[in-house]
């Protein structure tokens, strides 16, 4: 039974030891996570923006190629 409970105290020694590494790791991942989270959000926003960017490049060549361009200021010349 003594050996038993040494070899018992041996493996609660061992987990705590791997659970107080696992502590010390950790706020760094929820650092990591966290920055990744916000560069995620700011590709989407930045996606969105294209896109939009994108719709008004058309709009603007297709109003050029009609010819409705010379009479409005908001429209690119070359």
């Amino acid at each position: 039974m003594k050996i038993e409970l040494v070899e018992l105290h041996s493996e609660m020694l061992i987990i705590q030891s791997q659970r107080d590494e696992l502590q010390t790791v950790l706020p760094g991942f929820d650092h990591r996570s966290h920055a990744f989270d916000v560069a995620l959000k700011r590709i989407a926003d930045l996606e969105w923006e294209l896109r939009d960017a994108h719709k008004q490049i058309t709009i603007l060549d297709s109003q050029k190629i009609t010819g409705i361009c010379p009479t409005h200021s908001h429209c690119l010349k070359n």
